[in-house]
């Protein structure tokens, strides 16, 4: 899969579009956006998001998914690559090594030495990129990751 690559404020943007077959007999068109953004040291962020059902024709499907990724306004010059069946939403979250898990207000992962050893280290730093740590109900320490409050991954 190609992608366009972009930095904006020290975020690493790659980014695609994928039309691909769906539909129990394969016979629509589907429009999905793949996108992942890396904080180089510190964090990534994969999605493949549904954006829109297209229709039954490749070529009119494929223009239709043009103007759609002209109004998304997010990288420029973004590829269309395709795809014989169904892709299905996908979320990844990988930092600093943890385990990661979704909720729904952010991700959650139970800390580490390197998270640790990097937490002292550059504090400031890691909340500035939305991360924060506090105690559970049964007084075990939670890393907290919400991209909404991240300062650096509003741009996209």
């Amino acid at each position: 899969m190609r992608k366009n690559k972009e930095n904006i404020n020290g975020i690493l943007i790659q980014e695609s579009y994928i039309i691909s077959r769906t539909g129990e007999l394969q016979q629509y068109y589907t429009l999905y956006r793949d996108c992942k953004r890396t904080v180089v040291g510190y964090h990534t962020h994969h999605e493949v998001r549904y954006l829109q059902n297209l229709g039954h024709d490749f070529e009119e499907s494929k223009a239709k998914a043009r103007k759609i990724i002209k109004q998304q306004k997010q990288v420029s010059n973004p590829s269309i690559d395709e795809y014989a069946s169904g892709k299905k939403d996908y979320v990844k979250f990988e930092a600093f090594g943890l385990d990661w898990h979704n909720t729904r207000k952010g991700y959650t992962a139970s800390p580490n030495r390197e998270f640790w050893n990097l937490w002292r280290k550059d504090k400031i730093k890691i909340k500035e990129l939305g991360f924060s740590v506090f105690k559970n109900f049964n007084e075990k320490f939670v890393v907290f990751f919400n991209m909404k409050n991240s300062i650096n991954m509003e741009v996209v």
